[in-house]
């Protein structure tokens, strides 16, 4: 037990020789304030800005937002204008190649080509994009056939390329002439009916065959035409071969058909000498009819009229 509280004493002897002083606590003490006196330096208090120079400030700020933001925009308006007027490497060849693919299959029994050329339009529908297609001139209709632009925020969907067909008869009423837009700087053909105007883009190479399109189309529009009017001229009764004509006044009572079995003819035949759109007639009208034998027209007013 003696040896224990010997070792005790030691220990405690030297834990009291590791202690510092009271001097040296007081210059750790002195040591610290200095070091923090430096570190952390009294807050001076700042007085605020001027009115002046706080809006000079708030406009500093504005115009930098206001510039950042202007290019932004001037960076999305230039992106889509160099979209609008240059078309994908590869994107006018392919779809020059997929429309002539399906000039084919468009094709009707019998129907003949006469001219094709390259085109393409700009539509609002696209942003006035460009679609590149074929114009071409068959010796029944006038047809163009195009691949839509690669949309701008969507990718294009798998599967078949879209085609878009247009297709006009030559005897629907429509005009295909050439055509310069821009100024004179595009040249091109364009296409007018009762309800549309399109307008068909052509490089300075296709310019000759598409002007050999508009006068196919136009020829091939006055054959159709010129058919329809013998067709139509066919169909109209010719008036009756007589050597003189008479007018008759009519008289109240008096109608057209009446008149024509009167004198010997058809209702058509008096519209047609008379230029009548139909068989109205009014009293004290003179109108130009053929000549018949007294006997027949005296027996024509005594028998019964018609029903």
């Amino acid at each position: 037990m003696g040896g224990g509280g010997a070792i005790d004493t030691r220990i405690g002897r030297i834990l009291r020789s590791m202690a510092p002083s009271p001097a040296s606590r007081a210059s750790a003490h002195a040591t610290a304030a200095q070091w923090g006196a430096v570190a952390a330096p009294a807050r001076v208090p700042v007085a605020p800005a001027p009115p002046e120079e706080r809006r000079v400030r708030r406009g500093r700020r504005r115009l930098v937002v206001a510039v950042t933001s202007g290019s932004a925009l001037l960076l999305v308006i230039a992106a889509l204008t160099v979209a609008t007027l240059f078309p994908p490497i590869g994107a006018r060849r392919s779809a020059r190649l997929q429309a002539e693919r399906e000039v084919a299959a468009q094709l009707q029994p019998g129907e003949r080509l006469i001219a094709t050329a390259y085109a393409s339009q700009r539509e609002w529908t696209d942003v006035f994009r460009e679609a590149f297609g074929i114009l071409v001139a068959t010796d029944r209709r006038l047809l163009y056939l195009s691949v839509p632009p690669i949309p701008l925020l969507r990718p294009r969907e798998a599967g078949p390329t879209e085609l878009r067909v247009g297709s006009w008869n030559y005897d629907a009423s429509f005009t295909l002439e050439p055509h310069t837009f821009v100024f004179g700087l595009v040249r091109g053909v364009e296409l007018r009916t009762p309800i549309e105007t399109r307008r068909f883009f052509v490089a300075a190479g296709e310019e000759p065959t598409a002007r050999r399109i508009a006068r196919a189309a136009a020829e091939a529009r006055r054959a159709v035409t010129d058919v329809f009017e013998r067709e139509l001229a066919a169909q109209q009764t010719a008036p009756p071969e007589v050597t003189t004509y008479i007018t008759h006044i009519v008289r109240p009572g008096e109608t057209l058909i009446a008149l024509a079995r009167k004198y010997g003819t058809t209702q058509a035949v008096l519209q047609q000498l008379n230029a009548l759109p139909t068989g109205s007639i009014r009293v004290g009208q003179r109108l130009r009819v053929p000549q018949v034998p007294v006997d027949s027209t005296v027996r024509d007013s005594a028998a019964p009229p018609p029903p």
